[in-house]
């Protein structure tokens, strides 16, 4: 990635490479810190290999952190907190890198008080003239995300040095990024996958990358000049009703969509405060480009999308077999040079996800007869009534659609009796009518009994996504 910026820093010094709140840096500018910090770090007494985990002041000093790291050889790590790094015990860290503010408030656990702390104070990330000088950069290092996706406990993706600018390329052409490029990346830190790839696509392209530091309470605001941003359905969702979208925005940026299924009732919303393109796409950590996305111009391409070209995309049963349209069956992707071919040290989530070169992201899916398919969510959620068993996921497709919710989740357990029961939980805030409850109801009729909850807002795991706590929900309902 140094290279990169090294190349634009030569043949358009002068265009703007990375915004936030409280700082802008040209390409010349941004090549300059980045070689500063690297000599900095460069200097310090620890192991030149290995992991570094990084938890800087600000998403912005995360970055430059990370690319000075990997230019000497480092494979970097940005956790949410260091708790996220302790539940992946195959790690050797190296050094931990924090920024002074974090390092004045930051417990470190026992287990690594004997790892080397540097503490990188702002001064380093100011680059005087002359630190242009980057001999000396290193291909073998490389970034580390951490998903939970395919069976809920945290795996390691290491995505290496050596093929990042390919890696970068493929991402770039799948989102239409170029120099004309000003990318909203918002707050989504580097441990997200659309936090690390989209700003490493875009400055691959000479691009613009504008962050911010909101907190995920904060209202998101979409800046004057962006002309793409990815938003999750929570962050979309603040636009119902609103006019907060800039003038100057209207119909020039590309506002996707992802992390989440977007409503129809979000979407009925939001269409008047964009008049925008918007498109909802389809993704995963393991995987660099995108592997499904839709325009939206009807409430039906929010769940209808294509695959990318040239990317295989598979529905198949539990023999392997590709499954006609209309009938239901497991998502396969296609895997690609440049996507992950595994989990870091872990050999058996591996041989579950990843067989005979497809992924397999964990979801229930469905093709039609035009080639669209629509995932209908994961396939380990499952209701089971009196040992009766059906996959929790077109259940609440199919709730979604009658009760023209936010969102739905459906379990089963006992009532208060200690009977099996079915319980659909819906977020939306008009309270429901004996009518679509009824429908509701209709849903999963054969079930036998049904308790429907209504909340104004579901339970959120920390974190940029904001997916759904399914076990706090759940919690809540059968207390």
């Amino acid at each position: 990635m140094l290279d990169r910026i090294a190349h634009w820093a030569q043949h358009d010094p002068d265009r703007m490479a990375l915004v936030d709140p409280d700082n802008s840096l040209s390409y010349r500018q941004f090549h300059a810190a980045a070689c500063a910090l690297m000599r900095h770090l460069g200097q310090k007494n620890f192991r030149k290999a290995g992991i570094a985990v990084i938890k800087g002041d600000s998403i912005f000093d995360d970055w430059l952190l990370t690319i000075a790291l990997r230019a000497l050889g480092l494979e970097t790590m940005c956790p949410a907190s260091l708790a996220d790094v302790r539940a992946m015990s195959m790690f050797k860290i190296s050094a931990i890198v924090l920024g002074t503010e974090t390092a004045a408030s930051l417990r470190v656990p026992p287990e690594y008080f004997a790892v080397p702390k540097i503490v990188v104070p702002k001064s380093a990330f100011q680059a005087d003239g002359s630190a242009t000088d980057c001999q000396g950069a290193s291909s073998s290092g490389g970034h580390l995300l951490v998903t939970t996706g395919t069976t809920g406990s945290p795996k390691a993706i290491l995505y290496p040095e050596h093929n990042a600018e390919l890696r970068d390329e493929n991402r770039a052409v799948s989102f239409g990024f170029g120099r004309d490029t000003v990318y909203y990346a918002s707050n989504f830190p580097l441990y997200t996958a659309v936090g690390f790839k989209n700003p490493s696509a875009t400055w691959h392209r000479g691009g613009t990358v504008v962050l911010d530091d909101l907190s995920y309470d904060a209202p998101v605001k979409l800046p004057e000049g962006i002309n793409s941003a990815v938003l999750i359905p929570a962050r979309i969702g603040e636009f119902a009703g609103s006019r907060r979208v800039p003038d100057s925005l209207r119909r020039k940026a590309t506002i996707r969509v992802s992390g989440g299924f977007l409503s129809a009732s979000t979407w009925n919303g939001i269409k008047g405060a964009f008049g925008m393109p918007i498109e909802v796409y389809f993704a995963s950590t393991e995987i660099i480009a995108m592997i499904m996305r839709s325009p939206v111009r009807s409430v039906e391409d929010l769940n209808w999308l294509r695959p990318e070209p040239g990317r295989i995309v598979e529905i198949v049963d539990d023999s392997g077999a590709i499954c006609p349209p209309g009938v239901e069956g497991q998502l396969r992707v296609g895997l690609t040079a440049v996507d992950a071919q595994g989990y870091l040290g872990d050999e058996a989530a591996t041989s579950r996800a990843f067989r005979d070169g497809y992924f397999y992201p964990g979801d229930i899916a469905v093709s039609r007869q035009d080639g669209r398919i629509r995932v209908l969510g994961r396939l380990n959620d499952v209701i089971n009534v009196m040992g009766r068993k059906r996959a929790s996921a077109p259940v609440e497709q199919a709730v979604l659609q009658v009760l023209s919710a936010e969102e739905v989740c459906a379990f089963s357990g006992p009532d208060r009796a200690g009977n099996d029961q079915i319980v659909i939980v819906c977020r939306r805030p008009q309270p429901l009518t004996p009518a679509e409850r009824a429908a509701a109801e209709e849903v999963v009729r054969d079930f036998g009994p049904v308790r429907i909850v209504q909340m104004k807002e579901f339970p959120r795991r920390p974190g940029a996504m904001q997916k759904t706590d399914r076990i706090a929900l759940r919690k809540l309902v059968f207390g």
